[in-house]
């Protein structure tokens, strides 16, 4: 091969080198601002979840409330019943673990048991 080949290689090397940077650098740009956004989202929804016991969408004495945080947010132990409490802002949906527990309680699979030591 002559010399000018092997200089039109090397330069289409370089090139896509440069392209390749520069389209990793926009990728990493867009992934720090989405976890950005995400981590904005997360904390305003710990915000507002820690509130709700104390707003007037919360049909509960907030002293039965007992924030639990994962896999619901909250347990209400009312005078009569206990309510597993999940709370969730915009369009956030139950997860799988979520929708699990749900199932459990509506098919009346919840139990009481005792250690005693």
């Amino acid at each position: 091969m002559s010399a000018e080949l092997y200089g039109v290689i090397f330069a289409l090397i370089i090139v896509i080198y440069f392209q390749w940077l520069m389209y990793n650098s926009e990728r990493t740009k867009r992934i720090k601002a989405d976890s950005g956004r995400i981590s904005a989202n997360v904390t305003k929804g710990l915000a507002v979840e820690s509130l709700i016991p104390f707003s007037k969408d919360f049909d509960y004495d907030w002293k039965d409330a007992r924030f639990i945080g994962s896999p619901v947010d909250f347990l209400v132990f009312a005078s009569d019943k206990v309510v597993f409490f999940e709370v969730k802002t915009g369009k956030s949906r139950l997860n799988e673990r979520q929708q699990n527990l749900k199932k459990l309680i509506e098919n009346k699979q919840v139990y009481w048991e005792e250690v005693r030591i």
